[in-house]
């Protein structure tokens, strides 16, 4: 069921799960922790997950859930950034692993997938969204000018004036 790994050759998945660990998380227990650098990407294979995002109040609000074959974590290793929503057992749950420092080397053939999937499936909506909104704003609060920043790569790419930013986005909640 975990569609990723359908793309992957014998040798390939042999070098997987060889680097897998297996992990328990009882019912209420975060497998992910919103803003901090993941280390781990999990494969559920048994029970289900809530993946809680947040508002922008910074909230805890609720964003999808997953379960048997699906995997999280994996999008902060591919882009390289802290996570972006708790993970948080609804049921208990059991996973196999993979810790980042394998990540590349295990996974590295079905980056390009995972990366479509995250572009694509609506389950990661909340995602997509953010990678957008992750254009941070710095206000300068002597000026009447913002400053946008590249969600990727952290560098400014535009300046702007307060009233060219959509009201919604002057409420942007700090990482």
């Amino acid at each position: 069921r975990v569609s990723a790994l359908k793309t992957m050759d014998h040798y390939q998945l042999l070098v997987l799960a060889d680097a897998l660990q297996p992990a328990f998380f009882e019912s209420g227990s975060h497998l992910i922790h919103y803003g901090e650098v993941g280390g781990w990407m999990h494969i559920i294979v048994e029970g289900q997950v809530e993946v809680l995002g947040r508002n922008n109040f910074n909230e805890p609000v609720h964003v999808c859930e997953f379960g048997w074959g699906d995997c999280v974590g994996e999008l902060e290793f591919l882009y390289s950034h802290p996570c972006v929503a708790d993970v948080v057992a609804i049921t208990d749950v059991k996973t196999v692993r993979l810790h980042r420092d394998h990540f590349e080397m295990c996974m590295g053939p079905v980056a390009g997938f995972l990366k479509d999937r995250a572009e694509e499936d609506v389950a990661y909506t909340y995602y997509q969204q953010r990678k957008k909104e992750t254009v941070a704003f710095n206000f300068a609060e002597d000026t009447s000018f913002l400053r946008m920043l590249d969600s990727e790569t952290g560098t400014a790419c535009e300046d702007v004036t307060r009233d060219m930013v959509p009201e919604e986005l002057t409420l942007y909640q700090r990482r």
